[in-house]
């Protein structure tokens, strides 16, 4: 079975299959810089944890996708480089953001959640003013209207 790790599946303490083909993105040894979790990333590595980085034209895809359910300002540039490997090797995600799991939904990646049950449905997020309750679909800021500060809400 191929695995993806992303920084949650690492922090979460949880055992990983280390018997199995377990890949990663270079993105996250800068979320794994220090401590505790820069061990379990060596141990994870010595186990035979692959670091690979996935194609332009797949992250793109992956942007896109989170473009269009408003994942996008909820994930990092780690984050889409970790679906992206995902969706590249038909491999399984493992991950408990919330976010990833919704993206890899959308683009038909499967997925599984290592502390927490995982998403039920799928979300789509727009952006709404604290102070006079508009809608915007880009994050700004703050309102463009009233100046307040904006929230991400589901649709």
């Amino acid at each position: 079975m191929r695995y993806v790790l992303d920084t949650s599946a690492i922090l979460s303490g949880k055992d990983i299959p280390t018997d199995n083909e377990l890949y990663s993105s270079p993105k996250i040894l800068d979320e794994l810089k220090h401590g505790k979790m820069k061990r379990r990333l060596d141990f994870l590595m010595e186990s035979g944890l692959r670091l690979i980085s996935p194609s332009d034209k797949t992250k793109e895809e992956v942007k896109s996708a989170a473009q269009k359910t408003g994942d996008i300002a909820r994930v990092s540039e780690a984050d889409i480089e970790i679906l992206s490997l995902a969706m590249e090797l038909d491999a399984i995600l493992l991950t408990d953001d919330y976010s990833l799991q919704n993206l890899a939904s959308v683009l038909n990646v499967k997925y599984q959640g290592i502390a927490q049950k995982g998403i039920t449905k799928n979300i789509k997020w727009r952006n709404r003013c604290t102070g006079c309750g508009r809608y915007w679909e880009k994050m700004h800021d703050s309102c463009p209207v009233c100046g307040s500060k904006l929230k991400t809400t589901m649709r």
